[in-house]
């Protein structure tokens, strides 16, 4: 999370800026706010993104980026691309989508006002940023600047996680009108049951996500069941059959407007 103007380039200012060029820099999850108003010392123009070129970064999504107008007049703009006389300026984050050559960066990522806590940082009911992110379990992120845990599907972008049903990653405390239990056997090959108890009838999605948290099989799509304890099975596989690899996978459970999730192993 990174807000106001923090980096400066003579009489610019930028939220985020990268130089050089990277085969393996990701930028994602990040809240770029720029705050700066083109009035002040650094004002002749501010950004949210600065960069030396569209290779600087090889993965760029997710993100919020935001400048204290949304990119129009005041000499703000979503993100600078290039140097000196060369540089080019995007008012907007279609703009920036839609710059020669930066596509496939920051298709997920949102514009707009983060709705922030101006004490503590942490981000309101309606922040935009909830559930906004992508999982970053693989890069080592799994708790949010509080120590708490990140959703382990959609994650809040920044460096807050509210704290939601799906963020337990203990399903068994996980109690109410939906209660999730541990899967069985745990870890497992080559099959592993997910059960939970619903207090009343229920439309009933379940989900099997891997660790980027890219859908890999639906044990159920709005299925409608009733009240009481319920099983599903996964035998390792996706939606086409195929044998997944060894790793850690997640299951998702919703139930109506509730969802709870857990983690399992497949070990082979």
């Amino acid at each position: 999370m990174v807000i106001g103007g923090l980096d400066t380039r003579g009489t610019k200012s930028f939220c985020l800026y990268i130089a050089g060029s990277s085969t393996d820099l990701e930028v994602m999850n990040n809240l770029l706010l720029n705050e700066r108003t083109g009035t002040e010392d650094f004002g002749t123009s501010y950004c949210a993104l600065g960069i030396k070129t569209v290779a600087s970064m090889a993965v760029c999504d997710y993100n919020l980026l935001s400048v204290g107008q949304d990119g129009l007049g005041d000499n703000s703009y979503v993100a600078r691309i290039g140097s000196g006389s060369s540089a080019e300026f995007y008012n907007t984050l279609a703009d920036l989508q839609n710059a020669p050559g930066y596509a496939p960066r920051d298709v997920h990522s949102i514009p707009g006002i983060p709705m922030l806590d101006p004490e503590t940082l942490h981000l309101l009911p309606d922040s935009p940023c909830a559930d906004a992110g992508t999982p970053l379990i693989a890069q080592g992120i799994v708790t949010d600047f509080d120590g708490d845990p990140r959703d382990v599907l959609t994650p809040d972008i920044g460096a807050d996680e509210m704290l939601n049903a799906s963020a337990v990653e203990i399903p068994q405390l996980a109690t109410g009108p939906l209660t999730l239990e541990p899967a069985h056997p745990n870890p497992f090959n080559p099959l592993t049951n997910i059960s939970f108890s619903l207090a009343r009838s229920a439309t009933v999605s379940v989900t099997i996500h891997d660790v980027r948290g890219h859908l890999v099989r639906r044990l159920a799509s709005a299925a409608a069941l009733d009240a009481g304890r319920h099983t599903m099975s996964w035998d390792g596989r996706d939606g086409a059959g195929r044998i997944m690899p060894s790793g850690a996978y997640f299951f998702r459970v919703q139930a109506d407007d509730m969802f709870r999730s857990g983690r399992m192993l497949l070990h082979k």
